[in-house]
């Protein structure tokens, strides 16, 4: 017959729950005396070693879920205080370079194409007009992105994306697909923020594939253990993400890019979080990306 093993010794903690252990199959319990000698509890005690054991898994669950709540509490806070210096830094550096945008631009339209100074003066406005998309990205960022929620058809979201990146789309040589059921219906969201979150994510994809291949996103309606969804899986055939970096994606300011500012997929994250929605990411390098976001469904 096999026994049950309780520690600490003293029964008497037997109701404090967490500090008891037990190994082996629900049968007699076997438990050391003051001693140290091994002693048995009879059948009839079964129950209460079975109630133990509910009880020690219930505490262990409460605590997983505790530890995830403040590590979320504390990359929030980070993620807050980081928000609040891209916002200073942007603003600092957004009017001064206004004026030398202008001041560049003005040199531009004065220098003949013919001039040799002309190439020099272009390179240094395309400078310009790269930073000011960061500042724009760190604004954005920084923005505390409260959604207006109400019911949205996710299809039209959708294709005014898919419309929006579709010349980039066909230069680099990607075919663009989708699917969706008739009877999606609609998600609990703010199309607006759900239009930037989704575009970040499909210029990331079409960025992925600079030699052609295929954007594909799907639509359909699910249910689990936490409730109703909408999911919309984003998926291309590019250059995958390495395994060392896909835990990183969604951090501020993490890029693979030689052009990049590293916060499109950290803005779309906040985006969709903020609308009690989840976003996940599976990729193998070679084979391509794909993203999934699930949101509340109507």
């Amino acid at each position: 017959m096999s026994t049950t093993t309780v520690t600490p010794a003293d029964m008497s903690l037997v109701s404090v729950v967490e500090e008891a252990s037990f190994t082996g199959d629900l049968g007699p319990v076997s438990y050391c005396d003051d001693g140290g000698a091994p002693c048995m509890i009879n059948d009839e005690f079964c129950p209460m070693s079975e109630l133990l054991l509910e009880h020690q898994r219930h505490v262990a669950q409460l605590k997983a879920k505790l530890e995830d709540s403040e590590q979320r509490v504390r990359h929030l806070d980070g993620l807050a205080k980081l928000g609040e210096l891209s916002a200073v830094v942007a603003h600092e550096i957004r009017n001064p370079l206004a004026g030398i945008s202008a001041t560049a631009e003005v040199l531009l339209d004065d220098i003949s194409i013919d001039d040799p100074r002309h190439e020099s003066v272009t390179i240094i406005f395309q400078e310009i007009q790269r930073l000011e998309k960061t500042v724009r990205n760190l604004l954005d960022f920084a923005r505390d992105h409260k959604p207006f929620i109400t019911c949205t058809d996710i299809r039209e979201v959708i294709e005014r994306v898919l419309a929006g990146v579709d010349h980039l789309a066909a230069e680099r040589g990607v075919t663009v697909s989708g699917a969706c059921p008739n009877d999606l219906g609609d998600a609990q969201a703010d199309p607006e923020l759900l239009t930037q979150a989704f575009a970040n994510l499909a210029l990331n994809a079409v960025q992925a594939m600079p030699h052609g291949g295929e954007l594909s996103v799907k639509l359909y309606r699910e249910t689990d253990q936490h409730g109703r969804w909408v999911r919309v899986v984003v998926s291309d055939s590019g250059c995958g993400i390495n395994s060392e970096n896909i835990d990183r994606i969604f951090d501020p300011f993490f890029t693979t890019k030689t052009n990049g500012a590293g916060l499109g997929l950290a803005v779309s994250k906040k985006i969709i979080e903020a609308q009690k929605g989840r976003i996940t990411v599976h990729s193998k390098p070679g084979r391509g990306t794909t993203f999934v976001v699930s949101l509340p469904a109507a």
